[in-house]
């Protein structure tokens, strides 16, 4: 498990953190990510091959009622929302 917070963080550099720590440990089950930022969510889902569309994703799997965690490895988590229910 890695977390970090950053202090008004580079779009650019936050990728290449990303992805350097995606490459060194191998295959990753999941990425959780803030949910504020939608650009950098795609970006770094096509950084690593995934489906960047994930709105649609979570909109299906909500309207299934199923959750939209085991259907992708870059997760958008919204952090106030979350931190609220614990």
């Amino acid at each position: 498990m890695h977390a970090e917070e950053y202090q008004r963080p580079d779009f650019n550099q936050m990728l290449s953190v990303v992805w350097d720590l995606f490459r060194r440990f191998g295959k990753i089950n999941k990425i959780y990510i803030d949910g504020s930022n939608p650009s950098f969510i795609r970006a770094l889902k096509i950084q690593i091959g995934e489906d960047e569309e994930y709105e649609e994703i979570i909109k299906e799997a909500k309207s299934r009622k199923q959750n939209y965690e085991f259907s992708m490895d870059v997760v958008p988590v919204s952090f106030a929302a979350e931190h609220k229910s614990r």
